[in-house]
């Protein structure tokens, strides 16, 4: 049963996650206003990023929480 609570933790994470990660996508599209121009910023490396994309960063929690902090930083006007 230990092993049937872990699975369901994990799905609770992975849902958690892809709901975050769908909030930042929607930021990108406010932000660029265009969904296009934001999945190219999504997909493209960034020096801010150490040259990940965000979609390749946003795998984990702390990845997410990085690129939020970046594209808030850019929706503030702050160089980045």
């Amino acid at each position: 049963m230990g092993r049937e609570q872990s699975k369901g933790a994990k799905t609770a994470n992975e849902t958690t996650l892809a709901l975050r990660r769908k909030q930042i996508q929607s930021l990108a599209v406010q932000i660029w206003a265009d969904s296009a121009e934001a999945k190219l910023w999504l997909d493209q490396p960034h020096l801010e990023l150490g040259g990940a994309s965000p979609n390749s960063l946003m795998k984990t929690a702390r990845g997410i929480r990085t690129v939020e902090a970046l594209l808030a930083a850019l929706d503030s006007g702050f160089p980045v």
